[in-house]
């Protein structure tokens, strides 16, 4: 292994933080995440994993010190961008958090779990315009998607727009 390049080691440590991570092993995945980082620490994914086991363990104060570092590392990824919505949604920023999760939405429009935190946000906060532009977006891309369209519709029942909600809910009666 000495052979092999300090960035590659890195990635293999992140690689094995991810498997920990999957089967539930948070203590495993943040020492091979720390390992990860110590080997090359502009390794983006490692600070991402970090800050995943933050979430889980309810660290949002902890996940937002690494997920910051990761979008400061790699501004276009979706998902540290996600992740730090996430925790500052968990710190009861949401504000804060709508501003991450839009800028995740940006990268990737189709990111279900990212428009599902939008909305959430969105009724926490009772403000419901990025929401109704992310998932009207959405649409474009999906539109037979009729979870999606039925959310849409919450979205536009709660900014008053009666006439659009009548229209979409035609188009979920009509199937």
């Amino acid at each position: 292994i000495e052979n092999i390049p300090n960035h590659h080691q890195a990635n293999l440590y992140r690689l094995i933080g991810d498997c920990f991570a999957k089967l539930g092993d948070n203590e495993g995945a943040k020492n091979a995440y720390i390992k990860a980082v110590e080997l090359d620490p502009y390794s983006a994914k490692a600070y991402i994993g970090l800050g995943t086991i933050g979430l889980v363990k309810q660290s949002n104060d902890i996940a937002v010190i690494h997920f910051q570092k990761a979008v400061s590392l790699s501004p276009d990824d979706e998902m540290a961008n996600l992740g730090l919505g996430l925790a500052f949604q968990g710190l009861d920023e949401l504000g804060e958090a709508n501003r991450w999760v839009v800028k995740s939405l940006e990268k990737n429009p189709e990111n279900t779990a990212a428009l599902y935190t939008l909305v959430r946000i969105a009724y926490d906060r009772n403000k419901f315009e990025d929401a109704r532009q992310a998932l009207s977006t959405y649409m474009t891309r999906h539109p037979h998607d009729y979870n999606m369209l039925f959310t849409l519709c919450g979205i536009l029942f709660k900014l008053e727009d009666y006439a659009e909600v009548v229209a979409e809910t035609q188009k979920i009666i009509n199937v």
